[in-house]
């Protein structure tokens, strides 16, 4: 394989990668802001302890909307049940469907590699409302494992991470591959930790306006290939 040894496991990024939630979200839509909306906070005061718990959720199991509500409640602000249900869908909605209604050309493409006898696992940096809809997801079926951030308690790239994927798909780095779009430095996370081949699909992110084609190829040199997507993966492999 082009001097490569021969991909028996491949993992998979998540979202911008498997499936997109800007395929669903208003482009106008704004999270934080909706959220200290909702709760009645100054949205600027909430953006910015936000994005301090953002970094906390990803490698623990806490509920999203919980601590957006103690943030409310400890500046005096009583939150309903309502508002908090309200929050909570704010938080996953555009995930919950992204999950629930993958693009066909990407399932296709995932039940050709597991025709072949390859071991598909996902890594995801995610906080526990992200991914809460994974038992409704039709991808679920077509991966091996699936691992998930806040509930490995390590997040990409992280070497635990990459390692706990790959003890549960029970494969070595040097006959897998890592598949992603790049963000949060996975791809070099892979590269460090031995992978056989890492592969930056770059797609998704070019269509939503997630990543410009400058920022694309800033991420090129930590990548061995470059695809447009997932769905371009069973060929390659064909080919090589």
């Amino acid at each position: 394989m082009s001097g490569l040894s021969p991909i028996r496991a491949v993992v998979f990024d998540l979202f911008h990668t498997l499936v997109d939630p800007e395929d669903f979200r208003p482009r106008d839509f704004d999270r934080g802001e909706r959220i200290a909306a909702v709760l009645g906070v100054d949205p600027v005061a909430f953006r910015g302890h936000w994005e301090g718990q953002l970094a906390e959720l990803v490698a623990c199991p806490d509920r999203p909307a919980d601590r957006a509500v103690a943030y409310a409640v400890s500046r005096g602000m009583p939150v309903t049940p309502a508002q908090y249900e309200e929050v909570d869908d704010i938080l996953g909605r555009y995930q919950d469907l992204a999950l629930e209604h993958p693009r066909p050309e990407i399932l296709a493409a995932l039940g050709e590699l597991r025709s072949r006898g390859l071991r598909l696992g996902l890594l995801s940096n995610a906080h526990e409302r992200d991914v809460r809809s994974w038992g409704r997801s039709p991808l679920q079926s077509l991966l091996d494992v699936a691992c998930f951030s806040c509930f490995l308690g390590a997040a990409k790239p992280d070497s635990a991470a990459y390692r706990a994927v790959l003890a549960a798909l029970g494969a070595d780095a040097g006959s897998a591959a890592f598949v992603a779009d790049g963000g949060g430095g996975e791809l070099a996370g892979a590269r460090r930790h031995g992978f056989g081949l890492v592969v930056l699909v770059s797609g998704l992110a070019r269509r939503s306006g997630l990543r410009t084609d400058a920022e694309v190829a800033a991420l090129e040199p930590d990548a061995d290939l470059h695809l447009a997507g997932v769905e371009d993966m069973p060929a390659w492999l064909a080919a090589e």
